[in-house]
């Protein structure tokens, strides 16, 4: 009686090919939908001038952080908030006083010592 251990059966070439493939699809689609380090959300999106609007940023945090920029794109507010890396807080509210009509939108930014880590934008628009 023969008690050798048996072998799984050889894939083929042209299926290991197509697996590599799939696997390589996969894998791309992965980084995709990976989560954005910054969302950005502003209230009320519609108001009539002046009006206060609530910016709030929520931050995913990574050892790489090092600054969160809220702009508006004309850049007459800009706020820049100092990030503490994995340490920092997650979420940042700030308040912005609009006196002018106009369609605006905020950017918000996380910066790391080489660069862009993330960006998102929110329009808003005041009558």
């Amino acid at each position: 009686m023969d008690v050798g251990v048996r072998q799984p059966p050889a894939i083929p070439a042209h299926l290991m090919a197509g697996l590599t493939v799939i696997g390589c699809v996969l894998f791309a689609g992965l980084a995709l939908i990976a989560p954005n380090p910054v969302t950005v959300t502003v209230r009320p999106q519609l108001a009539l001038a002046p009006v206060t609007l609530t910016i709030q940023a929520h931050v995913l945090r990574h050892a790489e952080n090092r600054y969160l920029r809220l702009a508006s794109t004309d850049e007459t507010y800009v706020t820049v908030i100092q990030l503490d890396g994995d340490q920092a807080e997650t979420v940042f509210t700030r308040f912005w006083t609009v006196q002018d009509e106009g369609d605006y939108e905020v950017e918000a930014r996380v910066l790391s010592a080489t660069g862009q880590r993330g960006l998102d934008r929110a329009r808003v628009t005041i009558r």
